[in-house]
């Protein structure tokens, strides 16, 4: 069962993920959105998708070697990834309602991120126990 657990998070998660963002894609191009803010919404979808895996992987498995690369992941690319993500859909957020919600999505990150840290740790601890 742990097995199927693992393939379903670490496999399936990551392709929906991925099937979301080309669905985005799509919208966007039909909603005429020019340019598209590709990097900052690469970089949210990395970023809060880690966090979605590193949580199922801390709520369902033992943890291990993918919840560790995972969180340094996060620890080192999603820290710097998003502000600057936010500052360059700063100067985009009044060109459209896409570009708006991604600098929202980007900025609240700052917040969100600890939050989802302290989450995962105590999940672990918890665990442990």
């Amino acid at each position: 069962m742990a097995k199927v657990a693992a393939l379903i998070i670490n496999l399936g998660v990551p392709l929906v993920l991925i099937l979301l963002f080309q669905q985005l894609q799509v919208r966007m191009r039909e909603a005429r959105i020019a340019p598209p803010p590709l990097l900052p919404l690469a970089a949210s979808f990395i970023s809060y998708g880690n966090w979605l895996v590193t949580l199922l992987t801390a709520l369902f498995l033992r943890g291990g070697v993918i919840q560790g690369v995972m969180f340094m992941v996060l620890v080192s690319f999603s820290v710097l990834a998003m502000p600057a993500c936010a500052f360059l859909a700063y100067r985009d957020r009044d060109r459209s309602k896409w570009h708006r919600s991604l600098f929202w999505i980007c900025a609240s990150y700052l917040a969100i991120g600890p939050l989802l840290g302290w989450i995962t740790v105590i999940i672990r601890n918890s665990r442990d126990l």
